[in-house]
């Protein structure tokens, strides 16, 4: 039990070495997401001007709306784009399949991985209204005010994440199970986990502990770099600006693909588990993925 948060963790690297699907299924998501941000950058590149320069404040109603449009239209995109990338991953560490594009595709397992995002979406406003209960009760019971106890900011956080933490780790399969069962199985979630929260846990912590230092070193790297070329001049502030701000992006992005490909391992080994337990059924999996147990 002690090695299974390592064995989950880089589950997705053990399949993908066998012939390098999910390196082409990232390389084609990774394209897909450079060329709609390409295109909403070509679409807004006088609003972004304008920002990097200071003087957004002069924007026209017009200018705002098309930003306003292009966010939304972007967002809903990356979102559905990334629903696609799980389910590839999934689909390939679960049933052995490949589909679409390089492994991406709309179909029914990109619908059912994109409605479990929404499903979570919707359950976290429930989960933060509780919390800001439990927060505030907290306080009033040690007479202490927001800004005491860390600033607004800070308590957001913490009345999120009391009761949405423990409930993420115990649902976080759900996606795995819909796309390993062929159905929307979300919480079934509940029954793969069973047993194994303290290795998932384990598992999570990992992924997110990895994301954190690598990005914190590239941003880090980044910085250093500009401003060593660029140097402290005023006069190059907006570009720098522009230049870490891309970066930041860039990075976010990158590491979100990659949390979701390490995640999709991790949730895919619980599946396959659960299902070679008896705990969920309807879950075909193929014998050169049935022998990591072995």
């Amino acid at each position: 039990m002690t090695r299974e948060p390592l064995k989950a963790t880089f589950f997705a690297f053990r399949r993908r070495e066998q012939r390098g699907v999910l390196r082409r299924t990232s390389v084609a998501h990774a394209g897909l997401l450079l060329a709609s941000g390409g295109a909403g950058v070509l679409a807004n590149a006088n609003l972004l001007a304008r920002m990097a320069q200071g003087t957004a404040q002069d924007i026209d109603a017009a200018a705002t709306a098309l930003w306003l449009a292009t966010f939304v239209t972007w967002s809903v995109l990356y979102f559905l784009t990334m629903a696609s990338y799980e389910a590839a991953c999934l689909r390939w560490l679960i049933r052995g399949e490949m589909r679409g594009l390089s492994g991406l595709s709309l179909g029914a397992d990109t619908m059912r991985v994109w409605l479990g995002q929404w499903l979570w979406a919707g359950l976290t406003i429930p989960l933060f209204i509780v919390g800001v209960l439990v927060v505030s009760f907290v306080l009033e019971f040690l007479h202490t005010t927001p800004e005491q106890a860390g600033g607004p900011g800070v308590l957001s956080a913490v009345s999120w994440a009391i009761p949405a933490a423990p409930l993420a780790l115990r649902l976080a399969p759900g996606n795995a199970a819909s796309v390993g069962r062929r159905r929307f199985a979300y919480f079934d979630a509940w029954r793969v986990s069973a047993g194994r929260f303290r290795a998932l846990t384990g598992s999570y912590l990992i992924v997110w502990f990895l994301w954190a230092v690598i990005g914190t070193v590239v941003l880090a790297g980044f910085s250093i770099c500009v401003f060593a070329i660029l140097g402290d001049n005023s006069e190059r502030a907006p570009l720098i600006n522009t230049l870490m701000l891309g970066a930041m992006a860039l990075t976010l992005v990158v590491g979100n693909m990659w949390v979701t490909f390490l995640l999709a391992g991790v949730n895919a080994r619980a599946v396959l588990a659960a299902a070679r337990e008896g705990k969920i059924d309807g879950v075909d999996t193929p014998d050169d993925v049935a022998r990591v147990f072995e």
